[in-house]
Order: C-alpha cells, then sequence, then structure tokens
C-alpha cells in the first residue's frame, strides 16, 4: 500500500500506470482485500471507502517489491490522525506523463484545501475527493516524518450509481405541497418554487442550475428528446431561460409524476428519482447535492435549507 521515497525513490509510471506497465507485463489485478487504513506507529491514515486496488510490479532494481494503486470513488475521504509531534503531509497531482502538477494540504473541517503541512499530536485532518479529482492521472497521499517519506498512491473514480432493490418502488403519481421554508444559498437568501413530497423537498432542476452556475460547482442542463434523456454536465455553466428562479408563495397543491426519462452526470446513467409538475422536472434536493457533490443542509434553528457551493456533499 505504500513506498518509501526516501529508500527506494521509485519513479514509477503509475500511468502509463494502467497501460503502459500493461503491455510490460508487470502489472496485475489482484483480488487482496480492501485496506481502507493503515495503522502506523505514529499516525493512523483511513480512508472512507475503497473501490478497487491494483498491484504494480515496482521498476527493475527499486527496492520496494510492489506498489499498490487504489482506486477511490467520488466522495471517499481521506483522514489522517497524527499520534506524535513530527507528522506532515500533503496530497500531490500527477498527470498522465508522471508529472507533479499541483500539490496541496488536508484541512480540518474536510472541505477543500488547508493551510498546513505539520500536524500537531491528536491533530486530525481530511479531504473529501471530488469529480474534478477524476481529471489526474493519479494522486498520492505523502506523509513525511523526520527524513522519511511514505506515498500512498490512489485515483478517483466516479461513484457506480446506487442500485434500487426490487422491493423499492416509486409511486407513479404523487401530491406535492408548497414548502414554506426559506433557502439560502451561499448564504443569501433566494426564492424557489420548491415542493414537499413524502417528506422531502424536491426542486426544479433549472433553478438548481441556475444559481449554482459561476461557481465551482456549476453544471449544464441539457434535453436529448431523441433519447428521452437528462443530460447534467459538471464544471459546465449553464445559461438561463425564462420561468428559472420564478418563485410563487402562494401556489397551490400540484399532482407530480414521476418521470420516465433516463438522467445521465457527465455521460454516466444514474439512478434518480424525479417528478414532472407543470412540465418541469423536480429532483430531490439532497439527491442532487450527492450526485452533483455541492453542500446541503438543514439549519433547525432557522428553519432553513442551506445550499453550499463551497462544500462538498456529506451524507
Amino acid at each position: 500500500m505504500r513506498i518509501n521515497t526516501r529508500r527506494a525513490s521509485v519513479n514509477i509510471v503509475l500511468v502509463i500506470a494502467l497501460v503502459f506497465l500493461a503491455a510490460a507485463g508487470v502489472y496485475a489485478i489482484t483480488n487482496l482485500n480492501l485496506t481502507p487504513s493503515s495503522d502506523e506507529e505514529n499516525y493512523l491514515l483511513t480512508i472512507s471507502e475503497i473501490s478497487d486496488q491494483h498491484e504494480l510490479s515496482a521498476p527493475e532494481n527499486a527496492e520496494a517489491d510492489r506498489v499498490m494503486l487504489y482506486e477511490l470513488p467520488v466522495g471517499s475521504v481521506i483522514s489522517l490522525t497524527a499520534k506524535t509531534e513530527g507528522i506532515s503531509h500533503q496530497i500531490t497531482c500527477y498527470n498522465e506523463r508522471n508529472r507533479k502538477i499541483d500539490s496541496f494540504t488536508m484541512s480540518l473541517d474536510g472541505y477543500g484545501r488547508g493551510e498546513r503541512k505539520e500536524l500537531e499530536a491528536g491533530e486530525t485532518v481530511s479531504y473529501a475527493v471530488t469529480y474534478s479529482d477524476i481529471d489526474y492521472a493519479f494522486m498520492s497521499i505523502d506523509i513525511t516524518e523526520g527524513e522519511e517519506t511514505i506515498s500512498y498512491f490512489f485515483r478517483v473514480v466516479k461513484a457506480e450509481a446506487p442500485q434500487q432493490s426490487e422491493d423499492a418502488k416509486v409511486e407513479l403519481i404523487v401530491t406535492a405541497i408548497p414548502t414554506g421554508s426559506k433557502v439560502l444559498v451561499d448564504g443569501e437568501p433566494q426564492e424557489f418554487l420548491a415542493y414537499n413530497i413524502n417528506d422531502y423537498n424536491y426542486f426544479r432542476l433549472r433553478d438548481i442550475a441556475a444559481v449554482l452556475t459561476g461557481t465551482e460547482k456549476q453544471f449544464n442542463v441539457e434535453w436529448d428528446a431523441k433519447s428521452d434523456s437528462i443530460l447534467l454536465t459538471t464544471g459546465k455553466s449553464y445559461t438561463m431561460q425564462k420561468g428559472d428562479l420564478e418563485g410563487n408563495p402562494s401556489a397551490e397543491n400540484k399532482t407530480g409524476l414521476a418521470t420516465q426519462s433516463t438522467i445521465y452526470v457527465d455521460g454516466e446513467e444514474v439512478a434518480l428519482v424525479a417528478y414532472n409538475i407543470d412540465g418541469n422536472n423536480y429532483f430531490k434536493l439532497g439527491d442532487l447535492g450527492k450526485v452533483l457533490n455541492f453542500g446541503v443542509d438543514w439549519d433547525p434553528d432557522t428553519k432553513s435549507i442551506l445550499i453550499d457551493s463551497h462544500k462538498d456533499f456529506t451524507e
């Protein structure tokens, strides 16, 4: 799972990883148990979810016998706890030519990037991998103690959409009740025409795209009439259309019909429940936050729904 860069100085072409090494006959997929943690003497490294792992043979003349390359689905959380003083860390990002193109430290709250490499004894930092991390050929979490650095290599992949059980049933016709909850987007009040369906808040898809455009969580919405598909593309801005963000405080209860359209996020089919109300598709806000990776929360004190473009989605 790790490589000692002080001793081995292993310049592994991890990339040409799964292509070059495979061609050279030194790459093998193993059935090893997926180990989500490494409990060392002076630190504890944990990973919330590992979808797969690959064992790569080290290059000739390297002291290390093998390198483990882990696959982490979007949303998986890496956490590091220092048991003693003198532990520092960083996450390094590589391109397809095995070149370092970026590096950053994890943060105390797990959102975004931190400010310090060195940790205090008992301190924990974490990082939730995001869709943008898929663009890197691979990454590493580098942990340094004194003159020794241990690197754990991984790459980020899209999370598989959860499969609905055969027993799971979607109501074909529902009553949609206008929600009276206040909605804050990045701390600012925003008026929506949203509905409560079976105790869940449903929002118009294009309204969410409209309020997030221009932020790091922006996404575009397209309709493919030929295939009856809704296409969502993360990182792409959305152009507002007539009718977007037109709240109606006096709205009455409506009838919602289950949407039969196929839904894709960045080309991957996802299983989401949506309802068509007056010709518009409404999705459960939490489901959108999960597949598009933006923050969704509830403030019980102010009875407000919170949408945060600066945070990743958490359960």
